[in-house]
């Protein structure tokens, strides 16, 4: 129970660390922090108490993720939105590119006047020979 109690929580000196895992020695923060941990849980404090308790005492800072309630359900969401608009943009312009880079079709004997046809016809009879 501490270790999923304590990976909910961030070490408060500043390591931006799961409390966890915060490997500075002697830290000032995270030490006492564990140490309540245990003492709350020895006392029958439940996970979602003590996570709360932390939040009331430290702010929303403590809280390794963000909920999913409010405006901190944005942080959830807007990873997704970013993306999507990403892949949208670029769908757009490649698609426009490849628009742009088409081969156009050749002319048809039909369009040609009679003057450039009859040099066509020229100068491939002169490569012929």
């Amino acid at each position: 129970m501490f270790n999923r109690v304590s990976d909910k929580l961030v070490c408060q000196c500043g390591c931006n660390m799961i409390l966890r895992v915060c490997n500075h020695f002697e830290c000032p923060s995270a030490l006492p922090m564990r140490a309540e941990i245990e003492e709350k849980i020895l006392a029958g404090a439940a996970e979602d108490a003590i996570v709360t308790d932390f939040v009331e005492e430290h702010g929303k800072v403590v809280l390794a993720t963000p909920s999913a309630k409010g405006i901190d359900l944005a942080a959830w969401v807007m990873p997704g939105f970013v993306v999507l608009m990403g892949l949208f943009l670029l769908l757009y312009f490649v698609s426009d590119w490849l628009a742009k880079k088409k081969v156009k079709p050749a002319a048809s004997q039909q369009q040609l006047d009679s003057g450039t046809m009859s040099r066509i016809e020229d100068e491939l009879s002169r490569l012929d020979t």
